[in-house]
């Protein structure tokens, strides 16, 4: 199962027997055969076989040193370079021009493109119920495919291409295989096959970059209109020094100019995903057509930027503008052509601190839009400032204004206004009513109890019923234990203090400290002390308020 046999076959082989093949020991051993090496192919120049391993887990391993220091490695982690995209490895294949591997899922039923460091450069879905064998032609531009049962497919690769009469342009969609989180760019230049730089095309050269999250980008052809006559001509579109991304197999873009008797439609969009697709599009008179955008929204930074189609802005036989992704049928009898709207979208977040509100709400708002948002205080409450991503903006006024130049996080404050001893007017008004003196109403003391309005809220009793206090309610003897108990309120620490007597004062210590609420809003304690008698006072902390 970890061999790999070689055999000589020519136009008069009927059979193959492994008794007349040379065989290379990997020393690969595997327990289940279904699982084992399931592709192989070689590598002239470096002399030496990358060889496929099927399943759990799959491996791409370079067999070299042949014959006889034979050397077996891993070329790169198979379980993470194809996650995703393949489920297993039915055969594999070199290409010596540019030092790719391509392999073959007959599960997946896709071929991956990839380098010897791992990264992947492209994929293709194939036809065939078990596609099990893969190779190129000499040229790489046919694929040969076997499977079972009994299945053979020749798939055909040509470059991309179009035709546009002189006296046009043409938009040439570039295309990523994968979204990318950041931003990747790629040269190219616009070079003659058999046409004439400056008289029959505008010669360029330039960069394409590809924002973050979008796979097209576009370059435009500008193909010029002579008096000439003369025959077909074509001009390419070369793709060259790619930066954070692989220039895969299709570098070029072949574009012939002809005469052409077919009416256009040039799609312009800035993100691409357009059906008819970005660039010129030949259509017979008489042609009903609707345009899409297919892949909005986009989202870059986090998601902290948001590219939209809106709608459309269109000439010839196309509406001259419409909202939405879709445009609605039409006939297309003249030249036409439609440019795909997507403007910017930043992301503002709009939260509050206290009690308050903000009139706006967290979402998407247009770029370079202006924005007004107010903090409104609650009852008894002030406004404080707005802090987040305020460079730049006055946050001193509950009222903000800016323009929507960048995703920002802006949280509103607002403070209690407070009487006597730090006591909140809301909470003094929830018993006592609207007032003009919350300082008097905080050191009163209306239900008798001996206790201040002030210390009642630090308590966590009502002060206008003496029979809410925070006192011990039951003291007792309990198993040769002191058993006391008290109310409790949310959110107080209590503390225990004991005294022989009166006459002796409290002392400055606690018995004990840290005693947190009870949730049955009645707290006991046990003490180990039942010989002899004592006083006992309880207070309260609010550690918020502190």
């Amino acid at each position: 199962l970890g061999n790999i046999c070689i055999a000589t076959i020519t136009s008069n082989t009927t059979e193959i027997l492994k008794s007349s093949t040379e065989i290379i020991g990997t020393g690969l051993q595997f327990s289940d055969s279904n699982k084992a090496l399931g592709g192989v192919t070689y590598d002239a120049s470096n002399r030496c076989f990358y060889v496929a391993k099927e399943a759990d887990p799959m491996a791409v391993y370079r067999v070299s040193g042949m014959p006889s220091n034979v050397h077996v490695d891993t070329v790169f982690d198979a379980e993470e370079v194809f996650a995703g995209k393949c489920d297993d490895l039915s055969d594999l294949w070199y290409d010596s021009e540019t030092g790719h591997l391509f392999v073959l899922s007959d599960e997946s039923k896709r071929v991956v493109e990839c380098t010897l460091d791992g990264q992947v450069v492209d994929t293709l879905s194939v036809p065939g119920a078990q596609p099990e064998g893969i190779t190129l032609s000499n040229d790489r531009r046919a694929l040969y495919l076997t499977g079972e049962p009994n299945q053979f497919a020749r798939l055909q690769l040509q470059p991309v291409s179009s035709v546009g009469p002189e006296g046009t342009s043409v938009v040439v969609p570039i295309s990523l295989s994968w979204p990318w989180t950041n931003t990747v760019s790629v040269d190219y230049v616009v070079q003659s096959t058999n046409a004439t730089a400056g008289a029959d095309f505008e010669p360029v050269t330039g960069r394409v970059t590809f924002v973050a999250g979008a796979t097209t980008a576009n370059v435009e052809i500008v193909i010029l209109e002579d008096t000439d006559t003369e025959g077909d001509e074509s001009i390419a579109l070369v793709l060259t020094n790619a930066e954070s991304a692989v220039v895969g197999r299709d570098d070029r873009y072949l574009l012939d100019i002809a005469a052409n008797t077919s009416l256009t439609l040039v799609v312009r969009s800035a993100f691409g995903g357009a059906l008819p697709p970005v660039g010129t599009n030949f259509l017979n008179a008489g042609t009903w057509v609707s345009c899409a955008v297919t892949n909005s929204p986009l989202f870059a930074g986090q998601q902290a930027t948001q590219y939209t189609c809106t709608g459309w802005a269109g000439s010839g036989s196309t509406p001259s503008e419409g909202a939405g992704t879709t445009t609605p049928s039409y006939l297309v009898v003249a030249n036409s052509q439609i440019h795909l709207n997507w403007p910017t979208n930043v992301h503002l977040i709009f939260a509050t601190s206290g009690s308050g509100t903000v009139d706006r709400t967290t979402g998407w708002y247009r770029l370079a839009s202006a924005v007004t948002a107010q903090a409104q205080p609650a009852a008894y409450h002030d406004f404080g400032e707005w802090s987040g991503d305020v460079a730049g903006l006055v946050t001193t006024s509950p009222v903000i204004d800016f323009t929507a130049a960048q995703p920002r996080a802006l949280t509103a404050s607002f403070a209690e206004r407070l009487a006597t001893n730090g006591t909140p007017h809301w909470w003094l008004a929830s018993f006592y009513g609207v007032s003009t003196n919350f300082d008097a109403l905080a050191l009163s003391d209306s239900d008798g109890d001996f206790a201040a309005a002030w210390s009642e809220f630090l308590a966590g009793t009502r002060p206008t019923d003496p029979a809410s206090f925070l006192g011990i309610t039951r003291i007792a003897a309990d198993a040769g234990a002191m058993l006391l108990q008290w109310p409790s309120a949310t959110g107080r620490v209590y503390s225990l203090y004991r005294s022989t007597g009166m006459a002796n004062g409290w002392g400055p210590d606690a018995v004990t400290s840290g005693i947190p609420a009870a949730p049955s809003s009645t707290n006991v304690l046990i003490l180990p002390e039942t010989n002899r008698a004592a006083w006992y006072r309880v207070r309260a902390y609010w550690p918020a308020r502190e």
